[in-house]
Parts: C-alpha cells; structure tokens; sequence
C-alpha cells in the first residue's frame, strides 16, 4: 500500500490519554500525541497533536471510527482528524486550518519549552 496523506491528529488536553490509548490498541505504541499546543505557543498547554504519514485506507478507517457510535471507538471522541492527499507534511497548515478552527475555537501553535544552558 502506497502512503499517500499527511494525516495530522489533535486532542484537547483532557482527551489525550484516551486518544493514546485508542492509538496503542491499534499497535501504534503510545504515546503517539505528544507534540504540546496552545492557542499562542505559550503555557497553558491545552492540546496535544501527532503526525504521520499513512495510506488512505487508514484515513477512511480513523474517520469512519471517529464518527461511529461504537463505545469501543470512545477513544478518537474530540481527536481531530485532518487528512490531506499529498507527498509532504501538512502538519502546520493543519494547526491554522478553518476546520481545527471549527473543531477546537483557535488556531494552535506548538509549544516549545525553554531551553536551559
């Protein structure tokens, strides 16, 4: 199978380890989102996020869980989904999106922590 979509992943704060552990039932080890987001890059960290790159079976199968009613599936409840058909990472366009947007309120921006020397 051939990887065609940059696949951005987003939880709030608060549905983050649910999210992971959907994602570690699936194989994908845990914890997958672990980039920290905030609305301004700055503390409090209010959302997590991860990206991939991964074939369009798997998008169709996250969406079609995500929008499912199963209590199984509980885990992607509130984890925004933001597939792109294409060859390059669209991790950041997915942080300004008008859909992340609608889904989250803000726009995000990664959170860098201070480096100490």
């Amino acid at each position: 199978m051939q990887v065609t979509h940059s696949l951005t992943l987003v939880a709030t704060a608060a549905n983050q380890a649910a999210a992971n552990a959907y994602f570690d039932g699936l194989g994908w080890g845990t914890p997958v989102l672990t980039v920290p987001l905030s609305a301004d890059g700055q503390l409090p960290v209010t959302h997590y996020a991860a990206h991939d790159m991964r074939t369009a079976e798997v998008v169709a199968t996250l969406i079609a869980a995500s929008e499912s009613d199963d209590p199984a599936l509980d885990g992607l409840d509130g984890v925004f989904i933001y597939p792109v058909e294409s060859e390059s990472a669209q991790f950041e366009a997915a942080l300004v999106s008008s859909e992340i947007v609608t889904a989250f309120g803000t726009t995000l921006q990664r959170y860098y922590p201070p480096v100490e020397w």
